[in-house]
């Protein structure tokens, strides 16, 4: 049931989130007019300081080898401050590399 005021996110991970998540996906609820940046740091505090650092460089940038998706549509660090419109599917992609 939709609550007025709140946006439903379905969250997928991938890769190295994977295994910190310990989960496929999970489905969050945000308050409307949460941006991309203040729902992943809403993940951060509930999955804790490894996805944190797989999300957040040192100085409060994206690190690179985390790619993030809202649909199909990658998700660049100039998109950080986007607003998550509702019943959006946003995708983590740990991008690791191989030997």
């Amino acid at each position: 049931m939709k609550v007025p005021g709140n946006t439903k996110v379905k969250v997928h991970f991938l890769g190295g989130f994977r295994g910190i998540t310990g989960k496929w996906e999970d489905k969050v609820t945000v308050p409307q007019g949460t941006t991309v940046r203040m729902l992943l740091d809403k993940l951060a505090e509930k999955y804790g300081d490894a996805f944190k650092e797989l999300v957040w460089s040192s100085d409060g940038k994206l690190r690179p080898p985390c790619k993030l998706f809202l649909g199909l549509e990658e998700v660049s660090p100039e998109d950080l401050d986007r607003e998550v419109s509702d019943e959006v599917n946003l995708f983590f992609l740990a991008v690791l590399r191989a030997g």
